[in-house]
């Protein structure tokens, strides 16, 4: 039915037959004035943009004797004028049990998904999730029709199932436990968000920035995380794309916000990285305003959860080659000190919880160069290597401050029998590890990761992006998806796309994946057709580099090691004086006792060194 009458071509209902709306208003769109290819005469469009997080539900009810799987579908598009990506959640009895992306501009795309439901009431909801509100995800032709295939049993004893359960899992049979990941709260601007812009490219809103490479760092270390935030951008392969980074957004803006949202996400850890447009815009006093907003989000924060552990990142450099940054750098610098001396202050009057994270001396060649042009946002936003190194500081001081507070990133254990050789994960992102047995792990609904161990394992997906990790054994990958799904080969010896090809070969319906590499067993991707593998659905170790490292004694004994990726480490004399010398340390913004990355010669020569050659790039001085 279309209830939209006039010819304003959409309306604004508190409820039609069938459906309620979900915080805000109900907006039905004309099909015949309808932005997409949804678009049909006398047909009226759910548009999920009325207001924020806007959505609809709907309540059924499963009648006695008519339990089991159901298939519920429906057509979704973005509207044509609209330049970012619309998502929403599909929720069944408020547990959201798929994400999806309208990332085709105007064009329709089908949606289907089983469901398991008993008899009784239950409900069916639709949620906006991107963030540009008023321009969001157009629905139509939902449909939920009995499939007549009974409800699972229940799992055998041996068989551990969170598939009640809306929060992800972190399950390692290796290590006996399971927990619930700790929520990580990105905040702060479009360098949260992941814009990179310079004169060679253009804004890509598909970036992940810091995020991605934070992530993958965590799942590296067989610890999951859960990214929260209303947004979710970024590359395909970052299964956890929620954050509360906002393009153009300041300080004060966030602090006028925040306190009405936090309870939505109640973050364990929030990465608070803002203040960069507060000078950009030059606001007047940004230097004094923007420490004073950075406290208030704190406060605003420990209100919320007096226990987060809250990071606090210095602001970015910005290149003074851009007139415009060059007028915002005094204001930079007196409100790096500011946050400098807040968190200091905060931790001398017992917050322990609060800790500096200080990228005030990324190198320039990290930011985005300047144009001929001096586009306004050149030089600002950090370039892809520049987001890694963020993610690279972020990595370490989070393990750091765990550690000495004692606090284990994978969140409180839960025991787990010796008995359990299977896991069936929860609707939400799943870690799943096996062990040295024979495993079945099942990631249900949601973007998983799955990770067979050792021995011979069954890996299924199901619904959502998945990713799956191999090494030892003969696995299968029983439900591998082309279009979503991700392997990842890193340790196992391949190094190229072309090696992973050479040692692939299709057999029947199936392909099967030879590893006689790092003493990678066989694996078989069911149903798959090898013509459909590329080499955006692989991660491995590029061949291209290679670890290399140095140790260097000062005159004054103090012994240093440096790593380098490059392939190569030279013992530069001038270069040990310089980093062995704690006074300069001081001089350049305070003592680094880790890491000294990415020093170019201008910072070497203003240091009074004559005499030196570039380095290799160093990961790290101990």
């Amino acid at each position: 039915d279309n209830p939209v009458t006039g010819a304003s071509g959409w309306g604004l209902f508190d409820a039609i037959p069938g459906w309620i709306a979900i915080q805000g208003d109900l907006e039905i769109q004309k099909g015949e004035n309808a932005v997409s290819d949804l678009g049909v005469a006398g047909n009226g469009l759910v548009e999920l943009a009325g207001r924020e997080n806007s959505g609809i539900q709907q309540t059924v009810t499963v009648a006695e004797g008519q339990e089991g799987i159901y298939l519920l579908s429906l057509d979704h598009a973005r509207r044509r004028d609209d330049n970012w990506i619309a998502s929403f959640d599909v929720l069944v009895d408020g547990v959201v049990v798929a994400s999806v992306d309208t990332s085709v501009q105007g064009s329709v795309q089908q949606f289907e998904l089983e469901v398991a439901l008993t008899e009784g009431d239950h409900t069916i909801a639709f949620v906006e999730t991107s963030r540009n509100d008023g321009r969001g995800t157009l629905i139509d032709n939902v449909s939920l029709v009995a499939t007549g295939e009974p409800l699972p049993p229940p799992p055998p004893a041996d068989t551990l199932s969170f598939s009640d359960e809306a929060d992800g899992r972190l399950v390692d049979l290796g290590n006996g436990s399971w927990s619930i990941p700790l929520k990580f709260l990105p905040l702060g601007d479009s360098i949260t968000y992941g814009i990179e812009i310079g004169p060679a490219q253009a804004n890509d809103t598909s970036l992940g920035g810091y995020r991605d490479d934070l992530w993958q760092s965590f799942v590296a270390q067989g610890i999951l995380i859960d990214y929260v935030g209303r947004q979710a951008t970024g590359p395909d392969n970052l299964l956890d794309q929620n954050h509360e980074g906002t393009p153009g957004i300041r300080a004060d803006q966030i602090a006028n916000y925040l306190a009405a949202q936090l309870p939505s996400f109640v973050p364990d850890v929030v990465l608070l990285m803002a203040g960069t447009n507060d000078s950009y815009q030059q606001v007047s006093n940004a230097g004094e305003t923007t420490p004073q907003d950075i406290e208030r989000l704190i406060n605003i924060i420990l209100a919320e959860n007096p226990d987060a552990q809250i990071f606090v990142s210095t602001l970015l450099p910005q290149d003074p080659v851009n007139p415009r940054n060059a007028e915002a750098l005094p204001g930079l610098a007196v409100a790096n000190q500011g946050i400098m001396d807040l968190v200091a202050r905060l931790n001398a009057d017992g917050l322990t919880n609060i800790h500096l994270v200080d990228m005030s001396d990324l190198s320039l060649d990290l930011i985005s160069d300047v144009g001929p042009d001096n586009r306004n946002d050149d030089g600002l936003h950090p370039t892809d290597e520049g987001y890694t190194e963020i993610a690279s500081r972020w990595y370490d001081a989070i393990n750091q401050a765990f550690a000495d507070l004692g606090l284990v990133l994978e969140g409180d254990g839960n025991a787990i029998d010796s008995i359990i050789q299977n896991v069936i994960g929860s609707t939400g992102n799943d870690y799943l590890i096996g062990d040295a047995r024979d495993n079945d792990l099942n990631g249900l609904a949601g973007n998983d990761i799955l990770d067979g161990g050792a021995g011979n394992d069954s890996l299924t997906g199901s619904f959502g992006r998945d990713l799956f990790r191999v090494s030892e054994g003969n696995d299968v990958i029983t439900d591998f998806d082309p279009s979503s799904d991700f392997i990842d080969l890193k340790g196992t010896g391949f190094t190229s796309f072309s090696e992973i090809l050479a040692a692939a070969e299709q057999q029947g319906s199936d392909v099967v994946l030879f590893g006689d590499v790092a003493e990678m067993g066989m694996l078989t991707l069911e149903g798959v057709l090898l013509s459909d593998l590329s080499e955006d659905h692989f991660l491995y170790d590029s061949g291209d580099t290679a670890i290399s490292a140095v140790t260097m004694a000062s005159s004054s004994g103090n012994t240093m090691t440096a790593v380098s990726h490059s392939g190569e480490a030279e013992a530069h004399g001038e270069i040990v004086a310089l980093y062995s010398d704690a006074d300069w340390f001081d001089s350049d913004g305070g003592s680094r006792e880790s890491m000294m990355d990415d020093r170019d010669s201008g910072d070497w020569s203003d240091n009074g060194v004559d005499d030196y050659s570039q380095p290799p790039i160093w990961d790290a001085w101990t």
